[in-house]
């Protein structure tokens, strides 16, 4: 099945797991109505689409788990406040350069983007995040 865009009308919900499901089509940019949402963990599914730039750099989001899905694209721009960016295993494009611009005083843990079609060189900005635990930029 989908995610339901009527999903944005659950103001409460503050972790959203939904993994290994079959879910397939687009992450609904409605998702980052969700105000309280601290937690997207949607991996193992078959998603497709861009990833809503909205739900990368607002609201509460601390966590985002969108690895083995088919996802493309660019990587949004990342919100200062996420601490864990899982988006491994899709086919995302682009620079990484691009989505970190910005974000180099980050409270970022854990970056995964393995296993996409990114080019370019690894951005000198990451040695500034001084909280990067996990980095894996393989394949």
């Amino acid at each position: 099945g989908t995610l339901p865009r009527e999903m944005s009308m659950l103001s409460n919900l503050n972790y959203l797991y939904m993994s290994s499901n079959e879910l397939t089509g687009p992450i609904p940019s409605e998702v980052s109505r969700l105000s309280s949402l601290e937690v997207v963990y949607l991996p193992y599914n078959s998603l497709s689409g861009t990833i809503p730039t909205s739900i990368l750099d607002g609201g509460n989001l601390t966590q985002v788990y969108l690895q083995q899905n088919f996802l493309k694209g660019t990587i949004p721009p990342i919100s200062r406040d996420l601490y864990y960016l899982h988006l491994g295993s899709n086919s995302l494009t682009g620079t990484i350069a691009v989505s970190l611009n910005d974000t180099y005083s980050t409270n970022l843990y854990t970056l995964d983007v393995s296993y996409n079609f990114l080019r370019g060189t690894i951005p000198v900005g990451l040695s500034a995040i001084t909280t990067l635990q996990f980095l894996s930029l393989r394949g």
